[in-house]
């Protein structure tokens, strides 16, 4: 005989906002927003901080939009109580402290030292720029934060050692998307572990791989273009 299924208790009706301009209207405060981050980046912005302001454009516009504006706030609320928001903050609150420690405390100037002891200097040195930024990002679990630590600091350096401009912008972007890849603490990684109900150390892992063959295959590819090329 098949038992009946408990009961979860009166489930609250979710609520439908409906927008001027249908479906264009709720998509065109998101593509502000897209639209906004990537111009202010593209500007200079000093950190994450710096896109609050197109943030609250698009919030602002959207309750423009919005045909019911109470309906809006409040699946705006509910949306930001769910667990995984807070797991996110947490996240980038984590990596904030992670990324300002080893600003402060002069990691990144520290294996930049290591490297000019070993003399390195053109190709050796973007490998070895992309390493330090594979270890900054994995410990941040932020790209654009370890863009914004490593990236004034072994730019120039490379620059005075010879080393290939544009292969080091480069190998300094790659490094930095690695570790957002497989950083327990990134953003990206818990996000997909969660959205997919799977453990996150167990997704952490699965990353490893491809993202340590991709890494790999692109320090080839660094070498024979500046061997060639350069």
């Amino acid at each position: 005989m098949q038992q009946p299924t408990p009961s979860l208790g009166a489930q609250p009706a979710e609520k439908t906002v409906q927008f001027y301009g249908g479906t264009f209207g709720a998509l065109f405060p998101l593509l502000i927003l897209v639209i906004g981050i990537v111009v202010i980046a593209l500007s200079g912005a000093p950190d994450e901080k710096g896109f609050w302001p197109i943030l609250l454009c698009g919030l602002i516009l959207s309750l423009f939009l919005a045909r019911n504006k109470t309906d809006l706030c409040e699946v705006l609320i509910q949306g930001m109580s769910q667990p995984i928001v807070m797991i996110m903050v947490m996240a980038w609150m984590l990596a904030s402290v992670i990324g300002v420690l080893m600003k402060e405390t002069g990691f990144i100037e520290a294996l930049i030292w290591i490297a000019n002891q070993f003399n390195l200097g053109g190709v050796s040195f973007i490998v070895a720029t992309f390493l330090i930024c594979c270890a900054v990002s994995t410990s941040t679990g932020t790209s654009f934060g370890t863009i914004l630590i490593c990236g004034p600091l072994l730019f120039p350096a490379g620059g005075i050692l010879g080393a290939d401009l544009p292969t080091l912008a480069g190998a300094i972007l790659g490094g930095a998307t690695f570790g957002d890849n497989i950083s327990p603490i990134s953003d990206t990684t818990v996000l997909s572990a969660m959205c997919t109900g799977s453990d996150l150390m167990d997704h952490v892992k699965t990353q490893i791989v491809p993202a340590s063959f991709a890494a790999g295959l692109a320090g080839i590819c660094w070498t024979l273009t500046v061997l060639l090329f350069a």
